[in-house]
């Protein structure tokens, strides 16, 4: 019978115990602390763990009732979850490499109400450079909103159309002495008065009572000439001959009247547009006289950018955020990396029967199944379900040759909504993109406020797809949105009587809105937004409508004014324009019917004798030809 060696049985038992005792009671506390550190110092809030259990044997973490504070919003959460659950595998782990193949995340959701404070307390830290570009562009993204997207200055104050209602007059609104149209028409209508006194200068130049009356009565001669002999008809076709070259003078006189007469009628066709001239002047001036006069406007992209402006860029502040972060705890690999760390395939004095073609990377999640929902404490009484994964987490995407993904879709028919996403390390250019696309969801998603100015969210529907790309360090994001069911209820937001009045005028009819928006952020510092919708030109016209029933069409008021003015100051100048284009025409009448008359009867004068010529010189040869041979 062999003795005990109590030497080594009670240390090795004692030493058991302590690692039992420490991992039953210390290891779960000191893991618990550790994530609630690291989460505090990832999110800049306050991070809260109900409960954090390992089991040593099986490698299994269990992680339940986490609250993720805002650091944005001290009395929300970002993420409120039921239960984490995963295994690691134990191998990697003595390499100092956490490998889990599956996790589970249920009971997730977002926004939901806190307590107590997520603010984390002060503390003295040394100050360090932050992140150039995305510190940039998150203090471009607030710069752009302070700039531009607050409310439309038009509607700012009501009480500036009411007191326009009132006291609107034009005596004294209208400086006449500065309306620019009259000098332009008095040059107009001189230069128009200049060019047909021209015309009629031209057409009296030209001869045409002398050359119609010489073909007159050298026609009246050929036609009383009776052939008796044959020295008749040589007298006659001389006088032909003279006639005949009268007549191709009238002839090139005549085509000279009628190129006249084109080029007037071709002038006095396009004067005729004078009119829409003058009509563009006076458009001019009653601009001018407008734009002096302190009357409400609505400019062309202010209704859009007022109401989705500020929200849009909170959007944008926040995928920024949450992809600087990814972009800081996943930064993109230097090839070259791999290859240093990557085992020869055979070392010469070592028989290597299965070669290894690389190595695990430090961490390595292959798949998390998700289960999320929009409700939680604060939140709406029906939820939208959603269920999801995210794949390939890991610090080395080259090591695993895969890129980092997430889907997450809702379980609801009615609401739509699917959330992906690809990481990309595998390429030069490190790109992260995020797609949204919901549809049939409340527009209250938007988190546009309430508002006397605009109608509530709350109870309208949206469709949305929204694209956000990180490429290297280039932000770029576009939303198409469309928004249905909206109503105004000026009772139920709080508006005032005035403004109650006026905006239910702008809202009436409006029940949906298309909007298209893109903003990006450029390495360089540039920050662009750009805002296209339907509601701008709607509220565009309705907004004049206001300002019409309240002080009546000013436009219109003006614009007569200024044309009574005009035609005061140009009275009989068109009259005396219009005087030189008749006189030309009908100078040109004249010479043309009398010239044509001329030349019809001459025409036929000269066709009538030659054929006599003809006739007569054929009997006057054969009675010579009788008589000799008698």
């Amino acid at each position: 019978m062999k003795i005990i060696r109590l030497s080594f049985v009670i240390p090795t038992v004692i030493a058991i115990t302590l690692v039992w005792i420490f991992f039953a009671f210390f290891l779960d506390s000191i893991l618990k602390g550790a994530a609630v550190s690291v989460g505090q110092a990832i999110f800049g809030a306050k991070v809260e763990i109900g409960s954090f259990k390992t089991t040593f044997k099986s490698f299994s973490v269990n992680v339940g009732n986490i609250k993720i504070g805002d650091k944005d919003d001290e009395f929300k959460n970002i993420a409120d979850i039921d239960n984490i659950n995963f295994k690691v595998r134990f191998i990697p782990m003595l390499s100092k490499k956490f490998i889990i193949d599956n996790m589970s995340i249920d009971g997730f959701k977002w926004g939901t109400t806190r307590k107590k404070s997520a603010k984390l307390p002060p503390k003295i830290v040394k100050k360090k450079k932050e992140d150039g570009f995305f510190s940039k562009a998150l203090d471009g993204a607030k710069s752009k909103a302070q700039q531009e997207f607050n409310q439309f200055a038009a509607v700012q104050n009501f009480n500036e159309i009411q007191g326009l209602s009132k006291n609107f007059s034009l005596d004294g609104a209208i400086d006449f002495a500065g309306i620019k149209a009259v000098d332009s028409i008095k040059q107009t209508y001189d230069e128009l008065s200049k060019k047909y006194e021209n015309y009629a200068k031209e057409i009296k130049g030209i001869d045409i009572e002398k050359q119609v009356k010489d073909i007159e009565t050298l026609a009246n001669k050929i036609s009383k000439t009776n052939i008796k002999t044959v020295s008749d008809i040589a007298d006659l076709q001389k006088d032909l001959k003279t006639l005949s070259e009268q007549k191709d003078k009238l002839e090139k006189t005549f085509n000279d009247l009628k190129t006249l007469q084109s080029g007037l009628s071709k002038d006095v066709k396009a004067d005729k547009d004078i009119s829409k001239t003058i009509a563009d002047l006076i458009n001019q001036d009653v601009s001018d006289i407008l734009a002096k006069m302190s009357i409400p406007k609505l400019g062309s992209n202010d209704s859009i950018r007022m109401l989705l402006g500020q929200s849009w860029v909170n959007k944008i502040n926040t995928v920024v955020y949450y992809m600087a972060l990814i972009r800081k705890y996943m930064p993109p690999k230097d090839p070259a990396a791999k290859k240093a760390q990557e085992a020869p395939l055979i070392t010469k004095g070592r028989d290597i029967t299965f070669p290894l073609r690389g190595i695990l990377p430090k961490l390595w999640i292959g798949n998390i199944s998700i289960s999320a929902n929009s409700g939680g404490d604060g939140k709406d009484e029906n939820p939208i379900f959603y269920t999801g994964s995210v794949k390939n987490i890991t610090s080395d995407q080259r090591l695993i040759g895969r890129n980092t993904t997430f889907e997450i879709k809702s379980d609801d028919k009615k609401q739509v909504v699917v959330i992906s996403g690809v990481f990309d390390r595998l390429n030069p250019i490190a790109e992260d993109a995020i797609s949204f696309f919901a549809e049939g969801v409340s527009a209250k998603m938007l988190g546009i406020p309430d508002s006397a100015y605009s109608p509530s969210f709350n109870n309208a529907k949206m469709r949305t797809k929204a694209d956000f790309t990180l490429r290297g360090s280039d932000f770029l994001s576009k939303i198409s949105l469309n928004i249905y069911g909206l109503s105004y209820d000026a009772k139920a937001l709080g508006a005032d009587a005035l403004t109650a009045k006026y905006m239910t005028m702008l809202w009436k009819g409006v029940n949906a809105m298309n909007v298209d928006a893109g903003f990006s952020i450029l390495e360089g510092g540039s920050v662009k937004a750009d805002f296209k919708s339907d509601i701008d030109s709607i509220f565009s016209k309705k907004f004049n409508e206001i300002i019409k029933s309240e002080i009546g069409d000013i436009e219109n008021k003006v614009r007569d004014e200024v044309k009574k003015y005009v035609e005061s100051q140009t009275k009989g100048l068109g009259g005396d324009a219009q005087k030189y284009i008749q006189d030309a025409q009908k100078l040109l009448d004249g010479d043309i019917k009398v010239s044509q008359e001329a030349l019809n009867i001459v025409n036929k004068l000269i066709k009538d004798k030659e054929g006599e010529i003809k006739s007569q010189s054929s009997k006057a040869i054969g009675s010579a030809l009788k008589g000799l041979f008698k």
